[in-house]
């Protein structure tokens, strides 16, 4: 399935990639949301423009691993998908505690240098989150 945007949401995503070449973290990370459907890999990279803008970003931290956990099979992309959202949870972002929650996987994911030591995880997510 092709995935498009309208003329209007075009012009938002021009705004918002306008707006995070200024410096702007948060419409860095609303541009990726605009194209996670259309380009996800793109759409990675606003996330990491994000948080290089905005280290603690944790909205762009748990974006980014909602779409690895969607577009990615591989073992090493959900092992960063999970790292991202536990350093969210652990920055207090509310979805991320609770996503991980939900899952019970609160507090089992701890980081041992680069690597976590967690089994393999495959479910899918079942929230999409939005901007606030």
């Amino acid at each position: 399935m092709k995935y498009s945007l309208k003329p209007d949401r075009m012009q938002a995503l021009k705004r918002y990639l306008k707006s995070a070449k200024l410096g702007d973290s948060e419409a860095s990370n609303c541009a990726g949301l605009m194209l996670e459907k259309i380009n996800p890999v793109e759409a990675v990279d606003c996330y990491r423009r994000a948080l290089e803008l905005d280290a603690k970003n944790t909205d762009a931290m748990l974006n980014m691993a909602l779409l690895y956990y969607t577009t990615k099979d591989e073992k090493d992309q959900h092992e960063e998908a999970l790292r991202l959202i536990q350093k969210a949870s652990d920055l207090g972002n509310e979805k991320a505690h609770a996503y991980l929650e939900q899952r019970g996987l609160l507090g089992l994911y701890q980081p041992d240098g680069d690597r976590l030591h967690t089994p393999f995880v495959t479910t899918m997510p079942s929230i999409k989150l939005r901007p606030q």
